[in-house]
């Protein structure tokens, strides 16, 4: 049996951290899917899957998507109060768009100002290489061939 690595996305980055464009579905009380597309921040230092500002809440409350008040406890060892959704992740783009399927369930939490926040709740599912002297962030994953 052999590992074999697979290419899921690469995208070159200007800044010092990389910006994934996301497509995450966030389903209201009936089961009805609604569709966002937001630029996050990769930050691996979030333990959470995705993060925006307070200000989704109210859009997000408009539609009949209700969320679980909570606190969170931010790096620098303040508690934010935040609602959390459930929410999917269905595709990210880099140079060409990556469609997951199915969709990869996560959570979002929606608390204080941008940036927005894709974390190692997501991250995780895959191997992110970071190229720092070529500014490129690749998620790979793992084929196993027998």
């Amino acid at each position: 049996m052999a590992l074999n690595r697979k290419l899921v996305l690469q995208r070159p980055y200007i800044s010092s951290t990389p910006i994934l464009k996301v497509t995450f579905i966030v389903r209201d009380n009936s089961g009805l899917g609604h569709d966002f597309t937001e630029d996050f921040m990769v930050d691996t230092g979030f333990n959470g899957g995705l993060k925006l500002s307070k200000n989704y809440i109210r859009i997000l409350e408009r539609l009949g998507i209700e969320g679980i008040d909570s606190v969170a406890l931010l790096a620098d060892g303040t508690r934010v109060l935040t609602s959390i959704f459930d929410a999917e992740i269905a595709e990210i783009s880099s140079i060409t768009n990556y469609r997951l399927s199915p969709p990869v369930p996560t959570k979002l939490s929606c608390f204080g100002l941008p940036p927005f926040l894709i974390g190692r709740q997501f991250l995780d599912k895959w191997i992110a290489e970071f190229d720092g002297p070529k500014q490129v962030l690749s998620l790979l994953s793992y084929d196993i061939n027998r």
